[in-house]
Parts: structure tokens; sequence; C-alpha cells
């Protein structure tokens, strides 16, 4: 809809509410006090993001014991993955549309269907054998890439809901926390995939009933987690926790687009002035800053037995377990940052910056060492190969909470926190894809490790410059620290333009 459409007695307020000076007396909230409900909404959303990734993460750390069951090759694993890849950056602009109509609760409960009906559909082989019905491996790979397509569905809101759900919920003292917790449960998910299925699934034949019995344990699983949304999960609590949340939800009651026959209810995001408002340019700068280094790492990750192996002749064991490292150690890193910030809050950019300089650091040694521009003792060559590269996946993943936060910050109270994180896991999605569609090209797939090394070199000091240059206002903690009367930035996060 074109601003023309908006009714001529909304417009003081939707200026009001672009310049961030609504009557405070009109806003009511409680200060982020605890309750029950925002416990098992919050529990309820991070087992549901587990599941899914634990559920994406399901065949290849199995493959050998897939491959005797069901035929399954390393190409119909890689297949199964990719679908739900592809499903997922298909779906996510609908994700985004349905949660800012229709709130939190009914693409939540949709999800938790998805995630359901995947674990279900994994299982029909086994129905049917139980009848004396061997699918065979055509119809069990294509009946396994339906549950993949689900799989992928689910992951679109779970992937991006971290700040939307901590600022509906949480006041702004835990408001980085919450987003934490919410945005690093996909990567432990897919950690825990990686150690589960190897430890109760016993590799070739006989792993048949042990992968059998975790199908089973994963559906019923996913019907307690479905239960649980559908029983209680409601779209915000009666009283919102801080100021800006009562704002958001002013916003959205009081700006009606009506016309055409048309009426709902809209945040002030780029239908009110999408490339002219200083919102919109610091989302794009902080959409790049983020989507190529992690779009980049999450695409290198994902080949790194290919990198080790070449480099360093690191067998696949080993190079699972500097991912996981990677992942987990960058999980708990991205925690401690995020308490680290809601207790000294208006420092995000400077953190963000000290940490991608780390992890520069940590890839250029490993890059150096990799493309044999500098050269270690060989006793110490896969150590330092190892160190660097978890320290580098560590320092880059612990931005994850911390770009997300910074995102809605800076585009409060125009945009809304579900719309920025979109855009922001839509350039990470995207590039990852292409990342790895380079390695298909002919000629690239021959040298995959040397240009992906120079790639993951360079992506971070080069795409994290914009942000050193974009000034932070930190609009919705001034908003809510209204009347403390403190500068909001802190360190260098007040400089630039």
């Amino acid at each position: 809809m074109s601003t023309k459409r908006l009714n001529e007695e909304k417009r003081p307020m939707v200026e009001k509410a672009q310049n961030g000076i609504n009557d405070e007396n009109d806003l009511e909230f409680s200060g982020g006090v605890g309750s029950w409900s925002r416990v098992h909404v919050i529990t309820s959303f991070i087992l549901l993001a587990l599941l899914q990734a634990m559920t994406w993460n399901f065949w290849s750390p199995i493959s050998k014991t897939a491959l005797e069951v069901y035929g399954f090759t390393d190409a119909d694993v890689a297949w199964l993955a990719n679908t739900a890849n592809i499903a997922m950056l298909v779906f996510l602009p609908a994700a985004a549309i349905a949660v800012d109509k229709l709130g939190a609760r009914t693409p939540t409960v949709l999800c938790a269907g998805g995630v359901l009906l995947c674990t279900v559909l994994r299982v029909v082989p086994q129905v049917f054998a139980w009848s004396g019905v061997n699918l065979g491996h055509d119809a069990a790979l294509a009946v396994n890439v339906a549950s993949m397509i689900f799989n992928g569905m689910s992951a679109t809101w779970l992937n991006f809901a971290g700040p939307a759900l901590s600022e509906t919920w949480y006041g702004a003292k835990e408001r980085a926390k919450v987003t934490a917790l919410i945005s690093v449960a996909p990567y432990i998910g897919v950690s825990m995939g990686f150690l589960i299925g190897p430890v109760v699934v016993p590799e070739g034949r006989a792993g048949k009933t042990a992968m059998e019995n975790l199908l089973w344990a994963c559906v019923g699983v996913a019907v307690a987690v479905f239960v649980a949304v559908l029983v209680h999960f409601p779209n915000a609590p009666a009283v919102a926790p801080s100021r800006s949340a009562a704002r958001r939800t002013s916003i959205r009651s009081e700006l009606t687009v009506e016309g055409d026959g048309y009426s709902s209810s809209k945040q002030i995001c780029g239908e009110v002035c999408l490339f002219q408002r200083r919102s919109v340019k610091s989302l794009w700068i902080i959409c790049v800053t983020f989507s190529l280094p992690f779009g980049v790492l999450s695409g290198w990750m994902a080949v790194l037995a290919i990198v080790l192996r070449d480099v360093a002749n690191v067998g696949a064991k080993d190079a699972g377990f500097v991912g996981c490292a990677m992942t987990m150690l960058g999980c708990v890193s991205g925690m401690v940052v995020a308490a680290i910030n809601d207790r000294y809050p208006g420092r995000m950019k400077s953190m963000i910056l000290l940490l991608s300089t780390l992890a520069t650091a940590c890839f250029l040694l490993f890059g150096l060492q990799a493309l044999h521009y500098w050269e270690v003792p060989q006793a110490l060559r896969r150590p330092v190969l190892f160190a660097t590269s978890i320290g580098g996946g560590c320092f880059l993943n612990a931005n994850l909470p911390l770009f997300f936060e910074l995102a809605v910050e800076e585009t409060y109270p125009e945009i809304t926190g579900s719309t920025s994180t979109y855009v922001l896991t839509l350039g990470n999605t995207f590039v990852q894809s292409l990342f790895l569609a380079i390695s298909f090209v002919p000629g690239a797939s021959q040298d995959s490790a040397r240009w992906m090394n120079w790639i993951m070199m360079l992506a971070t000091p080069l795409f994290t410059l914009p942000l050193v240059f974009m000034k932070v206002l930190y609009k919705r903690h001034q908003d809510d620290q209204a009347t403390s009367g403190r500068t909001a930035a802190r360190w260098f996060d007040g400089y630039g333009w």
C-alpha cells in the first residue's frame, strides 16, 4: 500500500511514531515482571527449534546405516539436506508476512505441526514394512524428501524469531540473553544430531533397530512439543514488558490502512518510505555486514571435511569434531556476550567489531597456513589448523545475537523485529547457497579448498567495514531509558554517519 492510502487523520500519529515522541502516559508496561506464561512460551519454542534442527541433521551422521537399511547414497543424503534448505529459502517471505499479520502463535503452531509431519513421514516405510510391504529405495527417498520439505518450512520462523519474541515477552535488561538462547538453539540442535545419531545407532545393518527406535522417539518428542505449543502460546502478554514493546503495540493497533475493502494492522515499514528513511539504510548495512561473513562461514563449515582433508589430510571424524566445537563454543560465547550486553548496553557495534577482528585474525592464520604462505613445524600443523578454525568460528558465531539485536535497535519503531531479522536470515541463507553452488561450477571443484579458504579469509574484514562507518543511535534503548537522561551509545558506537 502507498502512503497516499493512509487516512489523513492518522498522519499525526504516524509522524509521532516515526520520531519516537508518543505520549509516555499512553503507554502501559510492566517492566519485565516474570511469569510462568513467558517461561512456557520461550521454553517450548526453544525445544521446537532444537528438534527441528536435530531432525534436519538426522541422516548425515548415520549415513552408513541409512545406506544399508534404505539404500540412501551420500548424494541422496546431501539432497535431503538441500531439500530442507531450498524449502526454507522459498517459504521465508511467507513466514515473515504471516508473523506480521497474525502474530507469533499461528506461525509457531504451524512450525510445530510441520516438524511433527516431518517425523511422522519418516516412519512410513516402517509402517509399510510391518504390513509386509517393502517400499524400496525410490519410494522411501520420496517420502523422506517430503518430510524434509516440511522440515525446511518449519525452519523459517524458528531461525529469525529471537528478537521478536524476546522484545514481546522480556524487559530491556533481559532481551539480549533471551535472543541469544533462541538464536543459538538451531545450532545446538545440529550439534545434537552429530552426537545422538552416532551414539545411539551402530553403523551398518546392525543399527537398523536402533535407527527405527530413534525415529519413533523423534515422533514422540514432536507430539509433546506440538501439544505444548498448541495448548498455550499467546501472541503477547496482557501487559507489555517494556516501553518500547508497548509503543510497538500502540503503533500496530492504531495505524490502519483502509481502502478497496482492505483493512489490517500495519507496522510502519517500507510502505511509509521504503528507501528514504535512515532505518532502512541502517538495516541494509547491517544485512551486508552480517549476511556475507555468516553466509560464507556456514557454507565453509558445510564442506569443512573437504577443506581439512585437502589441507592436512584430516579424516571425517576429526573434521566433525572441529565443526561441532566451532558451533558449540560459538553458542556459549554468544550467550556470554549477550549477557554482557544486557549488563552494559550501548556497545553492540564495538563488541561486534572486536569479535570480528578476532575472527579475522584466526581465519587469516588458518588461511596462510592452508595456502602454504606460513609454514609451521609438522607436529604443530594440525593443532594450529584446529585451533585457528575453531577460534574463528567461535568468535564469528558469538556475533549472531548481537547482529539480531542491533538490527532491531536501529530500525525501531518503523520496522518490526521479525521483519528486520527476516532480512538478515534471508541474506545469510542466500549467500550460503551461492557459496555452495560455486563448488558445482566446472573447474571450481578441482581446487575447491584453495578458493574457499581465500573467501573465508577475506569475507569478514571486507564486509565488516561498512559497520565501522555507521553511527548507532540505539533508538529502542533510548526509548526504554527515556527517564534516565543518559546517552545510549558507548565506546565507538556513537561515531559514524
